[in-house]
């Protein structure tokens, strides 16, 4: 009997399916402005029609101010803010986090300060 496989962080796991599998998505080399959250291709990611994504996970380095949206748009800085940090260590912060992204929506960062960051979203998508 083969175990099943499971896909998540921390407490939360789902079974790996053909519509439940695991994600990360990033930004890097920013300069000032609002862009989507991409994979390796860079293309803004929008959460697949009849799925949702689940963010567990959000690191960033080289900070000092940011602000994630769940937007309809990419690269806009409208729709529900999800976070809002300001800090003086710039070095690094991790977040175990469970947000819940809907379908057809996009994960967009502002970034006030002219200068360049790395973010990385880990996630689950799944069917709704």
């Amino acid at each position: 009997m083969t175990d099943p496989v499971t896909v998540g962080m921390n407490n939360f796991k789902w079974l790996k399916d053909d519509d439940t599998y695991g994600i990360s998505l990033f930004r890097t080399d920013y300069t000032y402005g609002t862009y989507s959250m991409g994979q390796s291709d860079g293309t803004p990611y929008q959460v697949p029609s009849g799925h949702k994504l689940i963010i567990l996970n959000i690191f960033m380095e080289d900070i000092t101010e940011v602000q994630i949206h769940d937007s309809a748009s990419s690269n806009s800085a409208t729709g529900t803010l999800l976070l809002d940090t300001r800090t003086t260590d710039t070095s690094e912060v991790n977040l175990n986090t469970y947000i819940e992204i809907a379908s057809s929506r996009y994960v967009n960062v502002t970034v006030p300060d002219p200068k360049s960051i790395f973010v990385n979203m880990l996630g689950v998508i799944t069917s709704n």
